[in-house]
């Protein structure tokens, strides 16, 4: 069912329509970092993590995890995503839900499929209500909630939503915060990060190896084998993450030729210059 409903996602269109061209599609936890996963098929060391652990992990997953790449639904950017559903609608069948009189319900009891989205940043609604869009396409009943901070952390802390809108927030590199956010006992934390409340012996594995790792090499192929395993559970909808920095500024300054990493450096590594007589300030 995780896996249909990520079929409902139409980026492309989003892209085009909503984000002016703007953002990237995410196809990792770890996104635009040498940890991202879904490059390519598990090699080296990153594949004995995975054969170590491959038969105590879930058989979807065990059968694909070394042998598939990742790939997440695409379509044309029209806002055509027939073929999406299609797919979609497959799945939930094997999950023993089927479509009758245009709503998506239960085989076994008839109950339609119908869920809340809560999000907290107004600026989110037209995501969410494109994405509603879609879901309603394919006959499920989705319902939208705007909630403030407060009662959006206050339910996340008691795990009391449907769906959320989510934002993770990625240290470089991944360490201890990792525990926080997927090990098992985080699952039933107030004040945790591990949103999905997901509980996986091999997953809290993965998460301890990632954080002992002792060489940067070992840290790769870890966090690698991480984010393969948490990208086959499927546990989120993939959205979109900003892989550039926009900024403006009065050309007063100078910075380093080549720039941080992960940030942008300012103002900690930027310095005034007096080089541009056009930038001095009688001249603005």
């Amino acid at each position: 069912m995780r896996e249909a409903l990520i079929y409902f996602y139409d980026w492309e269109t989003a892209r085009r329509r909503i984000h002016f061209g703007l953002y990237t599609r995410t196809n990792s936890w770890f996104p635009n970092s040498e940890f991202v996963a879904a490059t390519g098929l598990p090699e080296g060391r990153e594949r004995e993590i995975l054969e170590d652990r491959l038969d105590r992990m879930p058989d979807h997953i065990a059968e694909v995890i070394l042998d598939q790449t990742i790939v997440l639904p695409e379509t044309d950017g029209s806002g055509n995503i027939r073929q999406n559903l299609r797919a979609a609608r497959a799945l939930f069948e094997q999950a023993g839900w089927v479509v009758e009189d245009g709503r998506l319900v239960n085989a076994e009891t008839g109950e339609p499929m119908s869920f809340e989205i809560m999000f907290v940043s107004p600026n989110l609604e037209k995501v969410v209500n494109d994405l509603i869009a879609n879901f309603e396409r394919g006959g499920i009943d989705v319902t939208a909630r705007l909630v403030d901070p407060p009662q959006y952390i206050r339910r996340m802390d008691e795990f009391d939503f449907d769906m959320v809108t989510y934002a993770t927030n990625v240290f470089y590199p991944p360490g201890q915060e990792l525990r926080g956010a997927w090990k098992s006992a985080a699952a039933g934390e107030t004040g945790n990060d591990n949103a999905p409340g997901i509980q996986d012996p091999v997953l809290d594995e993965l998460v301890e190896v990632a954080v002992a790792a002792g060489s940067w090499e070992e840290k790769v192929a870890a966090v690698r084998a991480l984010d393969r395993y948490l990208m086959w559970h499927r546990v989120a909808i993939p959205t979109y993450y900003n892989d550039t920095y926009r900024i403006g500024y009065w050309d007063v300054f100078d910075r380093p030729e080549t720039p941080a990493a992960y940030g942008i450096g300012f103002p900690t590594v930027w310095w005034y210059d007096t080089a541009n007589p056009d930038a001095l300030p009688g001249n603005r």
